[in-house]
């Protein structure tokens, strides 16, 4: 209990807090400003996969999209991109809580960068899993019309959604677990290694400056 509540345990709480709220403020209005390039954009490529049409360019395509359904169109999926801005935290959190209790059952004090490149590899793994579901909400939702006839739906395969939440609940009714995670190896095999050479550095670079610094933090 008290390796719970030491200093170190609060420090590193206390920067984690901060460093996500901060994050979480800068990253908010980045979303709701790009939200309506990245719908146009994922669009044209849902669009040039089902047909050979020519783009109308993004100007036009977005005016098109308000008139067709409304300007809320435009930030389809934006509600699951907020919420996604967990990914990296959860990553990190993962590393260094398992790290954590790594070192304490092996008896080390530091990780080797083998070791430090599988716990990344982990904990890349747990972040994915968890918010993979809301990545697949979030492209539906940017492909989807707001408004469809049943011959649109019945050529692109399309469903109305209203919201994140009634797009996940959709996909699990119609396709189970499996809805959640189409196309999961593919993302696994995009993001695992590049996220575990990059806690492997980090990690590295941590152990030096705490060497560098004496261990004065503790």
């Amino acid at each position: 209990m008290d390796q719970v509540f030491s200093y170190e345990s609060f420090v590193h709480a206390t920067a984690g807090s901060i460093g996500g709220q901060a994050a979480m403020s800068a990253f908010y209005p980045i979303v709701i400003t790009t939200c309506p390039l990245w719908v146009i954009t994922t669009r044209y490529k849902a669009q040039r996969k089902n047909d050979s049409t020519e783009n109308e360019g993004i100007f036009k395509g977005m005016v098109k999209m308000v008139k067709e359904e409304g300007i809320s169109t435009l930030w389809s999926g934006v509600l699951a991109s907020i919420v996604l801005v967990t990914n990296p935290m959860i990553n990190y959190t993962v590393f260094d809580q398992t790290k954590k209790h790594y070192l304490k059952y092996m008896n080390q004090k530091n990780l080797t960068s083998s070791q430090s490149f599988f716990l990344g590899l982990f904990a890349k793994f747990i972040a994915t899993i968890l918010t993979y579901p809301l990545q697949v909400a979030q492209t539906k939702l940017r492909t989807s019309k707001k408004t469809m006839t049943e011959e649109e739906i019945r050529k692109t395969g399309h469903k109305i959604y209203k919201n994140t939440l009634d797009c996940l609940i959709k996909m699990f009714k119609e396709d189970g677990i499996y809805g959640w995670y189409h196309g999961l190896m593919n993302k696994l095999v995009q993001t695992l290694l590049m996220s575990a050479f990059h806690l492997t550095i980090y990690d590295t670079i941590v152990t030096e400056v705490e060497k560098a610094m004496g261990g004065k933090h503790k």
